[in-house]
């Protein structure tokens, strides 16, 4: 990509006795020498960057980048820094490079339960936007959920109650319900 203004047009835009200023639409101004200021500064951390990335692959070291000290780091990603590592004559993409302050720890378990299958055979409770349900689960897949004697609770009165204020039949033997719909759910009552 080459350069739209040159460092010396920047330089006296930047240090002019004079601050262009142009207007956008109503109200929105821009600085025109902030803007060239803030590009020679961009272009010197560009350059300070590379100067480090050429040393640090002469060397043979470990790069490491503080996103806290170096603005730099926070917008560019490993691939812009190999990409810049193999431009400064440095190593191929395995080039170790660290990115300290950008470390995050993380829970993770794996586990094979998709979260229905554990319940079935018992009587579950689903709790979704528009009503809830109550019956045995005796069916999943990616999709659905099927309960055998199906009920729909009107009313759910005390949850430490041992039963629902008002749960009414539905009337068939099964009854599926879309797992998209359904917002919580477990053995309740």
């Amino acid at each position: 990509m080459t350069q739209r203004v040159t460092d010396e047009q920047a330089r006296i835009l930047a240090d002019g006795d004079y601050e262009p200023v142009v207007q956008i639409g109503i109200g929105t101004t821009i600085n025109v020498a902030h803007l060239a200021s803030d590009l020679l500064a961009a272009r010197a951390e560009i350059a300070s960057l590379r100067a480090t990335l050429a040393a640090v692959c002469r060397a043979g070291e470990t790069l490491m980048l503080d996103v806290d000290k170096h603005s730099t780091g926070a917008f560019l990603s490993a691939d812009d820094l190999y990409d810049a590592i193999a431009a400064a004559g440095g190593a191929s993409s395995e080039q170790p490079i660290q990115v300290k302050g950008a470390e995050m720890k993380r829970l993770i378990e794996e586990t094979e339960d998709d979260g229905f299958s554990p319940l079935m055979g018992e009587v579950v409770t689903l709790l979704c936007a528009n009503y809830f349900y109550t019956g045995k689960l005796v069916g999943v897949n990616a999709d659905f959920v099927e309960l055998e004697d199906p009920a729909i609770v009107y009313e759910t009165g005390e949850w430490t109650a041992k039963e629902y204020k008002d749960v009414q039949a539905l009337g068939c033997k099964t009854l599926r319900v879309r797992v998209a719909a359904i917002e919580a759910y477990g053995i309740i009552k």
